[in-house]
């Protein structure tokens, strides 16, 4: 009866269960291991570069203006530092292989923003030495090519040892980043230069906050093969220190130097011995009314130096979205470049859009113009516009050897304005007849495709006739 009953009810529960095709139907089916494809180590290296990149972990150095500007149809498409690392944490546990290749990348570059962070890269870099797996190259220091470090207020004393040790395991080090609001002890300065004196290409020293920093022209000058040097936040001590010494050693390798408007920014810069400087960024901040003849008047001395072997110069807008186009902020003169004698080898300048206009000089060496800031509004030919100022001052008399006028960071595909390829049009034919090219941030010229001519009805039967073979 219990039998019966339990049968029953499990006809009931399962009443397919009599089908084959149905018990087939849920057995687990176990699928087959798609295996990766046989490509090179370097292969993988480059695609895995490509998921993760981020420009500021490579270089300190500002993405070059004339870098054309991509469309983005894709929400993940940006990378973020927050996603680069979850990427990066996931290539490290996929397999063993992936681990091998993509462990490089995960340290390539490390920020410690406090003494908690601080000693767990520590124990990761000293653990790593110390197993017995370091002899296979699972070093992770050497593989750390950027550092960036940013100052701790309690314990600074712990803090900053923790940070030497760190650096001692980091031998291959390209670029150094230090965001200081402590004075640092000498001694402390004296190790950096022991440890990357010889070898650091990229130098940033944010010290502007620190009453009484110990940082001087002689410490920056220790690193012998620096490539960039970033001094927007650089302070340093006292102003005295800051006169022409003929002592001073020069930075015989240097390629690419970046100050701000600050009075103390160009000063050092001043003082430096920079004999094969050729690109020049400057970072304006924010100041109204005559905020910035001090550091004209700089940077006009600076020029005297430093003007000769200058080949690019880029001036970049407040940070500040709102600021870049308030009437009343202060703005560099771009002009300062363009005077006789001052920049003779200048082949690239690029402004904001709110720059005030430039004087009427001749440079017979230009050839590429960038404009920053510009929006679809200010490109219509028939309203009153500091970016139509700009570029109808633009002409071939002024700058013989020019060849491209380009809108930094405007592209007209992602204009919302459904004239603005028509507008950009009219400027391109206008630059067309000087032989000037027009470039969006994208790197195109917009212009008009003329109609094919329409065959008449005998051409096209002429064709057909001597397509057909007759025998």
């Amino acid at each position: 009866m219990q039998s019966s009953l339990a049968r029953r009810s499990f006809n009931f529960l399962f009443p397919f269960h009599k089908c084959a095709t149905f018990q087939l139907s849920l057995l687990p089916t176990r699928q087959q291991a798609q295996t990766l494809p046989l490509l090179p180590d370097e292969i993988w290296l480059e695609i895995f570069e490509f998921a993760t990149y981020l420009h500021h972990s490579k270089t300190i150095a500002p993405l070059p203006a004339f870098t054309p500007a991509r469309i983005s149809t894709n929400a993940m498409a940006a990378n973020t530092p927050y996603l680069t690392m979850r990427t990066k944490n996931a290539l490290v546990l996929v397999c063993k292989s992936w681990r091998r290749i993509a462990l490089r990348l995960l340290f390539e570059h490390i920020s410690i923003p406090s003494l908690r962070r601080a000693k767990l890269v520590f124990h990761v870099l000293r653990n790593s030495c110390e197993t017995g797996f370091a002899h296979l190259g699972y070093r992770y220091g050497q593989w750390t090519r950027h550092l960036e470090i940013f100052s701790h207020g309690r314990g600074t004393f712990d803090y900053l040892r923790v940070i030497f040790e760190i650096m001692k395991l980091c031998p291959n080090l390209n670029h150094l980043t230090g965001h200081w609001d402590v004075p640092l002890p000498n001694e402390f300065l004296d190790a950096i230069i022991k440890l990357y004196g010889p070898s650091l290409k990229g130098l940033r020293w944010s010290d502007d906050k620190v009453p009484q920093a110990a940082s001087t022209p002689t410490f920056l000058c220790s690193f012998s093969s620096l490539r960039i040097l970033d001094l927007r936040n650089f302070y340093g001590n006292d102003e005295s220190v800051f006169k022409p010494r003929s002592d001073l050693p020069s930075l015989p390798r240097m390629k690419t130097l970046i100050i701000s408007s600050r009075e103390r920014s160009v000063t050092v810069a001043s003082v430096l011995v920079l004999p094969t400087v050729e690109n020049l960024v400057i970072e304006v901040l924010s100041s109204r009314g005559n905020g910035l003849v001090g550091f004209s008047q700089g940077l006009t001395k600076m020029l005297t130096n430093l003007g000769k072997t200058l080949t690019s110069v880029d001036i970049l807008p407040p940070v500040n979205p709102s600021e870049q186009s308030d009437e009343g902020q202060a703005q560099l003169d771009p002009s300062l470049f363009l005077q006789p004698g001052v920049c003779p080898n200048l082949h690239s300048l690029t402004f904001p859009q709110s720059s005030p206009q430039c004087a009427q000089h001749v440079h017979p060496n230009l050839r590429r113009i960038g404009i920053r800031g510009i929006k679809g509004d200010y490109m219509y030919p028939n309203k009153a516009s500091s970016t139509k100022t700009h570029l109808m001052s633009i002409s071939r008399e002024l700058y013989p050897k020019l060849e491209i006028v380009r809108t930094i960071g405007f592209l007209v595909d992602s204009c919302g304005d459904s004239l603005m390829k028509d507008i950009f049009i009219w400027w391109a034919e206008r630059f067309e007849d000087q032989g000037i090219d027009l470039q969006d941030g994208e790197g195109v010229v917009y212009l008009y495709t003329e109609p094919e001519p329409e065959e008449s009805p005998g051409i096209q039967m002429e064709v057909a006739l001597a397509g057909t073979n007759l025998h």
